[in-house]
């Protein structure tokens, strides 16, 4: 019968027989474990002092020490590149002693070999501008979303994507930068509700997307927050402005000793006198664009838009005198691109005033300023000074704008119909067949054809 010899011991038989030494088992004569190749012992004795190099540069960044920490760290990050704590600590002190370039560089090589490393991510964007890297921002952070739902990651990603908003030049790179800006907005602000610098950038996106209602609502709890700065009042006034609360809710108050423009402890600003009742006001609240236009102006912002925007808000409020008295003060301190616009809202103001005259004036002024844009609404503000004229009494002026806008818009149907009506009606039958032979000729299947031809033919100058 063959005898069979176990594994175990064919295997060390042959070892032995070969010189091999098998150190898993066997030992040495004296009971010690094998000596380790030379390699190994250098290997061993480096990650040693990269270790013990690094714990030091540690102790010294906790004690503050950052200009001997940075030397420390160097050191241990030289005899160890693959030992991240030290190279992040390092990066870290860098930041500190003021030499970012050196610290994005140790990031850099950190993300390098693991880019879903959470801490070099964040620390690295931080140190990046979004205007100028928006981009590298990006790329950095967005991979570390599904490890780590961090509030500061979501800030600087809302940051980046504002920076590319701002340099958007087409519809899609717009839609996305703003898209993304405000979702990211947004979840910050679920992180962390109580930043109101998050909740004025997002107010800002949603005046973007001419969102106003949520725009007000996200600089109300920014208020709320912190104190708000002028700059903070003239957003809010913007936002209630565009929501047409230009007033607010009206209330009557008391104020024996108060005068228009001033707020009383109830947070109500005073805007007129209540009519036959002395010591008391007409108060427009805090919702409102007039309430916090005079709160900006309180903490010393005087700029023309801020201007601008109180007298259209009177305009808008029908309170035409008062946008009269703000318009004519400001005459000379707007920007060239707003003049137009300047000229055009005033000559609302004078309309509202049933100046009719003046109305005109001043919306030729708007047209030589912007004539692509306000030439074409001449022809009803001759029309609308007409019936001013009209309203008044005055006849011969009536008429005189009238064929004053029919000059301007010779193919409006309309107007020599509203011209040739007001002569008939004048009596001025003639002169009422020539307009209506114009209306015609220009319209020549009009609703009213019949009733024109009729009135055409009535005329002593249409007889045979």
């Amino acid at each position: 019968m063959q005898y069979r010899i176990p594994r175990l011991i064919t295997l060390a038989s042959l070892g032995l027989c070969l010189g091999i030494s098998i150190p898993s088992l066997a030992a040495s004569p004296s009971g010690e474990r094998p000596i380790r190749p030379i390699a190994n012992q250098v290997e061993t004795e480096a990650a040693r002092e990269a270790a013990r190099l690094y714990a030091e540069g540690r102790d010294l960044f906790f004690k503050s020490e950052f200009e001997q920490a940075v030397e420390t760290l160097a050191k241990a990050v030289e005899a160890d590149a693959d030992n991240i704590p030290a190279r992040l600590l390092y990066g870290r002190a860098l930041t500190l002693v003021g030499k970012p370039a050196d610290a994005i560089e140790q990031f850099q090589g950190i993300l390098s070999k693991n880019p879903e490393h959470v801490e070099a991510g964040t620390e690295l964007a931080s140190l990046l501008d979004p205007d100028k890297e928006p981009d590298r921002i990006i790329s950095t952070l967005t991979p570390l979303l599904p490890i780590k739902t961090d509030y500061t990651i979501h800030t600087m990603l809302a940051q980046a994507w504002e920076a590319k908003l701002s340099a958007a030049t087409t519809a899609e790179e717009t839609a996305q930068a703003l898209e993304e800006a405000r979702r990211h907005r947004e979840r910050a602000i679920e992180l962390n509700p109580r930043d109101p610098r998050d909740h004025t950038a997002l107010a800002n996106l949603y005046l973007t997307q001419r969102q106003f209602a949520r725009a007000a609502a996200s600089l109300e709890t920014a208020a709320q927050l912190t104190e708000p700065a002028a700059i903070d009042h003239f957003r809010l006034a913007t936002v209630y402005f565009n929501l047409r609360n230009y007033l607010g809710r009206l209330t009557v108050v008391e104020a024996r000793e108060g005068k228009i423009g001033d707020f009383t402890a109830e947070n109500q600003l005073l805007i007129e006198e209540a009519p036959g009742r002395p010591g008391h006001f007409i108060a427009a609240p805090p919702r409102s664009a007039i309430h916090q236009i005079h709160r900006a102006r309180a903490l010393g912002l005087d700029a023309p838009e801020l201007i601008f925007l109180e007298a259209n808000t009177w305009l808008n409020a029908r309170r035409f005198e008062r946008a009269e008295s703000i318009y004519a003060q400001m005459e000379d301190k707007l920007r060239q691109e707003d003049r137009g616009l300047y000229w055009y809202y005033r000559a609302q103001a004078a309309r509202g005033m049933n100046n009719p005259e003046r109305f005109i004036e001043l919306t030729r002024k708007a047209i030589e300023v912007e004539p692509d844009i306000y030439q074409p609404t001449l022809g009803d503000a001759l029309l609308e000074a007409a019936r001013m004229h009209e309203r008044a009494g005055d006849i011969d002026a009536y008429l005189h704008h009238l064929r004053q806008a029919v000059r301007v818009n010779p193919l409006s149907v309309s107007l020599h119909l509203t011209l040739a009506d007001a002569l008939w009606q004048l009596d001025r039958k003639a002169e009422a067949a020539t307009a209506y032979r114009l209306a015609l000729d220009l319209s020549p299947q009009h609703a009213r054809r019949a009733e024109l031809l009729n009135r055409i033919r009535m005329t002593p100058a249409a007889q045979p």
